[in-house]
């Protein structure tokens, strides 16, 4: 049943307009990728607020097109000038610019495609068989108890990662920011 739902959906996301919207945000994406200091995460936000008037079947294949192409757009800032322009490309430039240096660049830049791609494919169908067994886990296993504790751990983090010996610092943001996220919450 799952199997046929998902082929289904495959099939209607196999539309002129997605393909075309998939293709230029992953362009979009590589660009934003190869540029140091713009990572995946600051792409996605940066351009989120372009999805705020399409249609949902367009802006999700937008955001994962900006995702999965900056990804591999930091490995090639990583091969080609050895600074990595995501966090995920670091190791690739451990390898990579030592090739480029030799006069191997293309086959680095090969290889960090061809990895990309197949890491890609693995993930998706690691997200499509696991993610339903993972949401019904968290459903069952997450409630007003754990989040609390959640929020209490991210105070505790708050306070320990400030600079200095004063973590009272940390706890007070963190406690502000807790409270200025409850502003308007309605359930």
């Amino acid at each position: 049943m799952i199997f046929f739902t998902l082929i289904q959906e495959i099939v209607k996301m196999m539309n002129w307009e997605v393909l075309l919207v998939l293709s230029i945000s992953t362009c979009l994406g590589i660009t934003i990728g190869a540029l140091p200091g713009l990572t995946a995460t600051m792409g996605i936000a940066l351009l989120t607020g372009l999805t705020y008037k399409i249609p949902t079947s367009l802006a999700i294949p937008l955001l994962m097109g900006i995702y999965v192409g900056a990804i591999y757009g930091g490995s090639i800032s990583a091969v080609l000038i050895n600074i990595p322009g995501t966090g995920a490309a670091a190791a690739t430039a451990l390898d990579g610019f030592p090739l480029a240096q030799k006069g191997e660049a293309l086959t680095a830049l090969n290889a960090t495609r061809w990895a990309s791609g197949i890491g890609t494919a693995i993930g998706l169908f690691a997200l499509i068989g696991f993610a339903p067994l993972i949401s019904r886990i968290a459903e069952k296993a997450f409630a007003s108890p754990e989040f609390f504790l959640l929020a209490m751990f991210g105070i505790i983090i708050c306070g320990s990662l400030t600079a200095g010996e004063k973590p009272i610092k940390g706890w007070i943001a963190g406690f502000m920011g807790i409270m200025l996220s409850c502003v308007g919450i309605e359930e």
